[in-house]
């Protein structure tokens, strides 16, 4: 089943989406999409731009799933309705369902 969060800043402000599939099984390929964030949010714009185009897989490990590249280099982590990449910290918003 695909999941779909919205991304938001700590005051609520929507910066991207991030979908993730496969949560049954624990493992599977997830990805990013930026939205165009006001100029005050270009940290945040910058963590996601990186992600967009790339391949990114994820894996669950307790309470925490991690972020690998196509590569395997471990680039974020998402835990408690958090999703931690490039240094920010993105709040989650389950989506799934809602279209």
């Amino acid at each position: 089943m695909m999941r779909c969060f919205s991304l938001a800043a700590e005051d609520g402000t929507h910066l991207g989406l991030f979908l993730l599939d496969n949560e049954e099984v624990g493992v599977g390929q997830c990805a990013v999409r930026a939205a165009d964030a006001p100029p005050a949010y270009a940290a945040w714009s910058a963590a996601l731009a990186q992600w967009q185009r790339a391949a990114l897989y994820w894996h669950a490990d307790g309470d925490t799933a991690y972020v690998r590249d196509g590569d395997g280099a471990a680039v974020g982590t998402l835990c408690r309705e958090r999703l931690c990449v490039g240094g920010q910290t993105f709040f989650l918003n389950d989506m799934t369902g809602m279209v």
